[in-house]
Parts: structure tokens; C-alpha cells; sequence
């Protein structure tokens, strides 16, 4: 075995060892992107849910908005 062959099975250790932390890297990016597109969704339904919440809010705080009285409450 020659100089020439060892560094390149040398070369090709080290390419295999970068390959494998960068795919580790790229895991890792991808883990981290979806759990932000997850909070980002947590976050819209947490404001769709407050949005709702405050319009039944304003709804019940002005009588005019609510519906009459059609005769047939048992109240």
C-alpha cells in the first residue's frame, strides 16, 4: 500500500465522518423548523380562540345585539 492510497482512504474517512454530521445537522434543522411551524399554529389557534371569546363577550354586554324574545322561552 502506497502513500497516495492511504491518504486517500484517509480522505474518504473524513468524507464520510463530515457527511454523516452534516445529515445529523440537517435533522436537526428540519426538527427545529417544525416545531416552530407547530407553535406557529398553536399561536394562531390561541388567537382565534381569544378573537371568538371576545366577540361572544361584546355580543352578551349589548342587549340590542342578542336575539328577542320569540314567545316560546320557558324562562
Amino acid at each position: 500500500m502506497n502513500w497516495l492510497s492511504a491518504l486517500a482512504a484517509l480522505a474518504r474517512v473524513f468524507a464520510a465522518i463530515f457527511d454523516m454530521a452534516r445529515e445529523a445537522q440537517a435533522r436537526g434543522a428540519g426538527r427545529a423548523e417544525a416545531i416552530a411551524e407547530a407553535f406557529t399554529h398553536a399561536l394562531d389557534l390561541v388567537r382565534k380562540a381569544r378573537d371568538a371569546r371576545r366577540a361572544a363577550a361584546d355580543a352578551a354586554s349589548d342587549p340590542s345585539k342578542l336575539r328577542d324574545a320569540d314567545g316560546f322561552r320557558r324562562d
